[in-house]
């Protein structure tokens, strides 16, 4: 593989007994699989996954597919891309279909379910076509206690979540992700464009490139953490929480107000509470 161990100074960081005991268990997850295709977005915890699949099963049993729709950031697709190169993993892009689905379109509670339903409907053809003896992806156990209703799919679909199996959650993943020198061990989780938009707003194209062009000239403006939620008639911004003093000085507030103006966002409102993730789940059982 073509990234190295995380190192300090000139000496590479000692493997410690946890880390090493979960890099274990994960590689054994893997090891019993003949092959796999991994459900790679590109994030930390999907990108800990492609290289534990690499490390147990070798380049040519290893396949790595980043789904492209209009509800992914603009870039993530490319940067997936390099990012699995940069591994040494195979890779390819896979057209969402999701934009073809009316239940998919008019934004219930559950439409992770119906997005992640048609996803792996997909991946798992891939997977067949392509002589691959699973399906995986990268939920870890800290996912369990969140409003997830994409696993139900995944029972459904009989995709396995290696990480979660293995007894890996989001600061197990970070710790191992560093050992292994992985480049995004510290990136920020992200999510699809869909999560801006209140449950039950019919989705589009048009309101999903608006979002992403809101948030875009946020980053331009120097704001790491962005969400820009929408809501009638205007946008409510979530921002990391060391960050909202400045969003309120003169020349950045201005600036903000007349990007997202022009964007077609009439009012713009400041959430004091900052970044927070599944803001529309308030109150919904994860169960559900």
């Amino acid at each position: 593989m073509q990234y190295q161990a995380d190192r300090e100074g000139k000496t590479a960081e000692q493997p410690l007994p946890e880390l090493t005991a979960a890099a274990n268990r994960l590689l054994r997850v893997l090891s019993g699989y003949d092959s796999v295709l991994v459900a790679f977005s590109g994030g930390v915890d999907s990108t800990l996954l492609l290289a534990a699949a690499l490390k147990a099963l070798g380049r040519k049993r290893v396949l790595s597919v980043t789904q492209d729709a209009p509800f992914i950031k603009p870039g993530a697709v490319e940067q997936a891309g390099r990012l699995a190169q940069q591994l040494g993993a195979d890779w390819l892009a896979l057209p969402g279909r999701q934009m073809e689905d009316p239940d998919f379109l008019a934004n219930p509670p559950r439409r992770c379910y119906h997005c992640k339903k048609i996803l792996l409907a997909d991946l798992k053809a891939l997977a067949a076509r392509r002589g691959l003896a699973g399906v995986v992806e990268g939920s870890n156990t800290g996912d369990a206690g969140a409003y997830r209703p994409g696993r139900q799919a995944l029972v459904e679909a009989g995709v396995a979540s290696p990480l979660a199996a293995a007894g890996l959650d989001k600061a197990l993943v970070r710790r191992l992700a560093r050992h292994w020198g992985l480049p995004n061990w510290q990136q920020p989780a992200e999510s699809c464009l869909c999560t801006r938009i209140p449950y039950h707003t019919p989705l589009s194209r048009e309101l999903l490139d608006r979002i992403a062009a809101a948030e875009e000239l946020l980053h331009r403006l120097g704001f790491g953490l962005v969400r820009v939620r929408c809501e009638p008639g205007m946008a409510r911004l979530e921002l990391a929480p060391d960050e909202l003093a400045r969003a309120v000085q003169p020349a950045v507030r201005c600036a903000v107000l007349d990007g997202l103006h022009g964007l077609g966002f009439d009012r713009v409102v400041l959430d004091l509470a900052g970044y927070r993730s599944g803001s529309w789940d308030a109150g919904i059982q994860p169960g559900r």
